[in-house]
């Protein structure tokens, strides 16, 4: 019946299959095969299932045809299962670099300020999803007082450059600025946004981090009253200050615009302990300005003595939609929101010997976590404690053996980088949390990253449920051209991670190495099969002092 269908009508009925359906029907027979096949708008819909990708929402530019060219090209370098150096970018010394961050494909090098003007170089890498090549460009800023810009925020899917200058009477200020063009950023009602929160210590000693968070700039500091930490939220559009609230620790994570999360240290709970809580607290429903409201308290496993934890959340841009998205390029492919995690650095000792610790790190999904908040956040109680065996399943482990200091997470990829104590040669090794495998080590080694995780892995169980361990995707050795055989421990090394790129940036003493470089290699991994854990929390029971989590469903999608 369907053969006997014009084409239109019948790509029309084949567009609402999913991708895996298409694949099916393709050997229903040769017309179907063929439709499929020669059909941009299905190609397009199966190619972004194959790597992983949804689809944007730019519709226009560019066209059908470029986005599945470009899908193709990017398969073709998958199944080739390698990364490829593509350029290495060395970098200008003339006065020092300050420091080096990557935002959206666009990285951005600083040099020292302390008795020069401020000068960036902004390299933008080449993209397959953005249709770019490689470009180079160089900012300076001399009207600002040498000495006084203290740090450099950028985002560069809002043509963002933010200018945070600390005073000698403690004042702060952010000043923003367009990429492009160096004047003040066009979308900035208010050029600059001085500090008016008075219960903010000491900015220029007691900051402990500032953020870009879409039209927010967020920053975590210090209280003057108890010298608490305090984390303040402006808005960078209008000036005005969203929120100044007072939390339980500096560690801190959004997962949406409105929700955010703050690590706090272990507490005794019914006279046992806790590993370490995670506080909610949401925006919504906050007059401007008030302190954000406590909605839950995130238990980890307990123990059974005091743990001497040490713990930080790694930045890991959100992939949440952006209402400002006027400055970034028409994309082939996005990520999908739902594969955004975040990670949680966790140094324990386990037992009363202190020297018997454990290191490692939790990644915690963004949305579920996200949907659970929302959930609580209408209780008739706050805050609600939630124990672990009712939200661990949101989680995997990884337990880092040092020497493995060096780490990047974005979306659902994280990378790190090691050093080989006896060879002296340099390693990357790329993880993507989103698949659920057991713990093995990798042939021809005797090296694992992940080692044995007997006692981590028993106390992160949930419900009697194995740990559960993001995936080793892949590892390559850098190459003796970019460190000489056996000195990488000679150079000073940082690992970076996007969509498409693994970076590796190089300093090195003066002797060895004046100039820092820049080694950038395409992210050509073949996904696995990989089981996304869709946290649909379609019921939450209330009890007298947590919701209990009723059920979550698992769907396994293959490559």
């Amino acid at each position: 019946m369907f053969t006997n269908l014009p084409i239109d009508c019948l790509i029309h009925i084949l567009s609402f299959l999913s991708p895996s359906d298409l694949e099916i029907c393709k050997l229903v027979s040769r017309t179907w095969h063929s439709t499929i096949s020669n059909c941009l708008l299905l190609q397009y819909k199966v190619l972004l299932d194959y790597l992983g990708y949804v689809a944007t929402r730019n519709t226009g530019s560019p066209s059908l045809e470029l986005k599945v060219g470009a899908l193709r090209e990017r398969r073709m370098r998958m199944n080739q299962r390698r990364l490829t150096q593509s350029a290495t970018v060395h970098l200008e010394y003339h006065h020092g670099i300050a420091h080096t961050h990557l935002s959206r494909g666009v990285i951005t090098a600083a040099n020292t300020l302390f008795t020069t003007a401020l000068t960036l170089q902004l390299h933008r890498l080449s993209s397959i999803n953005k249709g770019v090549d490689y470009e180079c460009s160089l900012y300076t800023d001399r009207t600002q007082l040498v000495g006084y810009t203290n740090l450099v925020k950028v985002e560069a899917a809002l043509d963002l450059l933010i200018l945070v200058q600390f005073k000698n009477d403690n004042a702060m200020e952010f000043h923003m600025r367009s990429l492009k063009s160096g004047l003040p950023h066009p979308n900035a009602s208010r050029p600059t946004i001085a500090n008016s929160v008075a219960d903010i210590a000491f900015p220029k000693v007691f900051t402990h981090s500032i953020e870009i968070l879409n039209q927010r700039i967020v920053h975590s500091g210090q209280s003057n009253d108890r010298f608490t930490p305090l984390l303040t939220v402006w808005d960078w559009t209008t000036g005005d200050l969203v929120t100044s609230t007072p939390v339980p620790g500096p560690a801190y994570a959004f997962v949406s615009n409105n929700i955010f999360i703050v690590a706090s240290n272990q507490i005794p709970r019914d006279g046992e302990h806790i590993l370490l809580s995670l506080s909610v607290f949401t925006l919504e429903g906050v007059l401007p300005g008030e302190a954000a409201r406590l909605v839950a308290m995130l238990c980890l496993p307990k123990t059974d003595c005091p743990s001497y934890l040490d713990f930080e959340f790694y930045h890991a841009p959100p992939i949440f939609p952006d209402t400002h998205e006027s400055h970034a390029r028409a994309k082939v492919f996005n990520l999908d929101e739902n594969s955004h995690h975040l990670a949680l650095r966790l140094t324990t000792a386990l037992t009363p010997d202190i020297r018997n610790k454990s290191a490692g790190i939790l990644f915690i999904h963004s949305s579920g976590l996200r949907k659970l908040a929302e959930r609580l956040s209408t209780a008739s109680q706050s805050p609600v404690f939630v124990q672990w065996h009712n939200w661990g399943f949101m989680t995997c482990w990884l337990e880092v053996e040092p020497p493995t200091p060096w780490r990047c997470i974005y979306g659902h990829r994280v990378a790190f980088l090691r050093i080989d104590s006896s060879a002296g040669d340099c390693e990357i090794l790329v993880y993507d949390v989103r698949v659920a495998r057991p713990v093995r080590s990798r042939k021809g080694t005797d090296w694992d990253l992940t080692g044995e995780l007997d006692a981590m892995d028993q106390l992160f169980n949930v419900s009697g449920k194995p740990t559960r361990h993001p995936a080793l995707v892949s590892s390559f050795w850098i190459g003796t051209d970019v460190l000489p055989k056996g000195r990488a421990s000679d150079y000073q090394l940082d690992v970076m991670i996007d969509d498409e790129h693994v970076i590796l940036l190089k300093r090195g003493q003066d002797r060895v190495a004046p100039n820092p470089s820049i080694h950038i290699y395409d992210f050509s991994i073949p996904e696995a099969t990989i089981l996304y854990m869709l946290f649909e929390v379609e019921a939450l029971i209330l009890q007298p002092t947590f919701y209990q989590l009723v059920r979550f469903k698992v769907r396994t999608i293959k490559s």
